[in-house]
């Protein structure tokens, strides 16, 4: 069986793309990147918190990814469930899929998941090195194993960890210690990788992110590092950040870096500068994933408490 998608249903995967993406998910807007820094952040206000239990049958174990779509529905990947998990805004569980296995549908390690404006999801299963397709009501659609290199010879993943749409449609994964950028055909359009002619060396990735002004944010556990450069690979910066699980652009241009080990929160300029540091006195603190609602509100997952949060950023005025 060929391990890419076959050419038919490219197409009819890459025309819901082109046609209704234009962007992706409501949690990045497109003013996204207007880096004046007139509101200092103050501090987070708790807003709510929820889980780990939310019914009988769904409880988190490994909440390893969250995502918003575009009306607001809040995705949660499991990893030690091998689950993944639709909520409304209000947090009640809307469906699920999973189970551990190679199967359509089943999942080993799920990580980082996006949603496109046909509020498809694309879950980076991570363990079976592939992406995922579901539909909006989490149904199984297709498999992504592999891609089309330069050379236009089948090259298979090797780690998918998480996994991006920009706003032209294209695919851009978080692949072990690369990141890549497919066409909506899956046909490889850059690579950014210790072996291409780059400005920066890459590690182990964890997280990717893009912001509503196209800054590619990349979080690199293997390096201890985060480095912020353009859509097309030209480097802007590379700063220290410990290790990086999750990057994640706010609305303001400022990049949030989450650190399951460290236990932290941190907030950063495009030229590495700090800007805010959360971090709470209990030993369980561990923030795995983040990513932000239409209205700015900060949500995070809570590996070792496994619960999700959500903060509202309070901000100041710069005097």
């Amino acid at each position: 069986m060929r391990s890419v998608l076959p050419r038919s249903f490219k197409y009819v995967m890459s025309g819901v793309v082109l046609a209704l993406a234009c962007g992706t998910s409501g949690r990045r807007g497109d003013t996204i990147g207007q880096t004046q820094y007139t509101e200092p952040i103050l501090n987070l206000r708790l807003v709510g918190s929820y889980g780990p239990v939310f019914s009988d049958r769904i409880t988190l174990i490994g909440p390893s990814g969250v995502t918003v779509n575009r009306i607001g529905e809040i995705l949660v990947s499991d990893r030690s469930a091998n689950s993944v998990y639709k909520f409304s805004p209000q947090f009640e569980i809307i469906s699920d899929e999973g189970g551990i296995g190679a199967a359509p549908g089943a999942f080993n390690r799920p990580v980082g998941l996006d949603c496109d404006q046909a509020l498809n999801v694309y879950v980076a299963d991570s363990g079976n090195r592939r992406i995922q397709v579901l539909d909006r009501s989490l149904y199984y659609v297709g498999t992504i194993d592999s891609y089309f290199d330069l050379n236009d010879e089948s090259s298979k993943f090797s780690q998918p960890e998480d996994i991006r749409i920009d706003r032209e449609g294209n695919f851009w994964i978080a692949d072990n210690d690369r990141v890549l950028k497919l066409d909506p055909f899956n046909e490889l359009l850059q690579e950014l990788s210790y072996d291409v002619a780059v400005d920066f060396g890459i590690g182990r990735v964890s997280s990717i992110d893009i912001s509503g002004s196209d800054l590619l944010a990349v979080g690199d556990r293997g390096n201890k590092q985060v480095i912020i450069a353009t859509i097309n690979g030209n480097h802007i910066s590379d700063f220290a950040a410990g290790s990086p699980s999750c990057v994640a652009w706010d609305d303001k241009g400022l990049l949030w870096v989450a650190d399951d080990i460290a236990g932290r929160l941190e907030v950063f300029d495009i030229d590495g500068n700090s800007r805010f540091r959360h971090a709470e006195a209990v030993s369980e603190f561990r923030p795995s994933w983040i990513t932000f609602d239409q209205s700015g509100r900060l949500i995070m997952l809570d590996s070792g408490r496994r619960k999700i949060y959500v903060y509202e950023v309070i901000r100041g005025i710069q005097r």
